[in-house]
């Protein structure tokens, strides 16, 4: 529904979404809405092919907008003749350099204090009157510079691809393995650490925790009931257990735990939920659970597991604008 622009097909989506969940008390809150007799009068096919057509409109404007984005990159970047057109349309200075200027989402440059100034009076793109905000504004040196991105797999584990494979590789998929590896080049560097593996769905722990042991990492979940849950909580914080990181979901997490004693979080997948919303304030609630007071660390570190090309990515990109 969170593609859906007419209120009354995000509503027949909602309600559709609930009956099929078999979820009453959200059936009964959509049905007492003033326009749910009208709403559900509209077929269900008819509101999904609407609705898939708005999302392939906006992933084939996104895609223009990533395209147009690396062109200017490419424009301004440094290049061998050193020939590149640095013009900031607002001052019209001509040959700016690269560490002065600033680039918004519509991929459009300025010099970064002119920029500043434009938004503060006026919060749109000064070219092409897009909405922006100052947050939005990123250092055109930094975007411009190549990206360094960390490789699934390391130099050992790229010699074992293919059909050398280790069997925990072949067995839980490369995205658990690239978990796996961090967690231990973060337990090798920093035996002292301490990490906590998010995922969202509680019958995901347990295939999580067993991937991980199975490649050789110390993990630990919560069991099954109050009592046991505290043991294992108080002696993981308390540094009494022999688990370097504690596998946790949303659906079952003591809420208000304090485990300020982990300093690394890692989100297996970006959380689900009904608005983008929510599942930023989910994120959000699980870093509270070390980042807190009692957190003796200067730094916590969060990591981000996203597999390139698939829904993983534009979740991501929704929450991080939302951000």
């Amino acid at each position: 529904s969170e593609y859906s622009t007419d209120l009354k097909m995000r509503h027949r989506l909602k309600h559709a979404v609930a009956q099929k969940q078999a979820d009453l008390c959200a059936s009964n809150i959509l049905c007492r809405s003033t326009i749910c007799r009208e709403a559900c009068k509209t077929r269900l096919k008819d509101v999904m092919s609407a609705s898939l057509a708005q999302l392939m409109r906006l992933l084939d404007e996104a895609h223009t907008s990533l395209r147009f984005w690396e062109q200017q990159l490419r424009s301004v970047n440094i290049g061998a003749n050193g020939s590149e057109d640095r013009t900031c349309v607002i001052c019209l200075e001509e040959d700016c350099s690269l560490s002065s200027l600033a680039i918004l989402p519509c991929a459009h440059i300025f010099h970064l204090h002119c920029l500043k100034a434009c938004l503060a009076a006026n919060p749109a793109c000064p070219h092409c009157r897009r909405p922006s905000a100052l947050r939005e504004v990123s250092q055109l040196q930094v975007e411009a510079e190549p990206t360094v991105v960390e490789d699934a797999m390391d130099d050992e584990d790229e010699a074992a691809a293919g059909s050398r494979l280790s069997a925990a590789d072949r067995a839980h998929g490369s995205k658990l393995s690239a978990v796996a590896r961090r967690l231990k080049r973060l337990r090798a560097e920093d035996p002292g650490a301490r990490a906590l593996v998010f995922v969202q769905w509680e019958g995901l722990e347990s295939e999580v925790a067993k991937a991980l042991q199975t490649h050789g990492v110390p993990v630990e979940r919560l069991p099954r009931g109050s009592m046991q849950s505290g043991k294992v909580l108080s002696a993981f914080q308390g540094g009494k257990s022999s688990a370097f990181a504690l596998v946790l979901s949303l659906e079952h997490c003591a809420s208000g735990s304090n485990l300020t004693v982990a300093s690394h979080v890692l989100f297996v997948h970006p959380m689900n939920a009904a608005t983008v919303d929510q599942a930023v304030a989910w994120e959000k609630q699980a870093l509270g659970r070390v980042r807190r007071v009692g957190q003796s660390r200067r730094e916590v570190h969060v990591y981000r597991f996203v597999t390139r090309n698939t829904i993983d990515e534009h979740v991501t990109l929704l929450h991080q604008q939302e951000a």
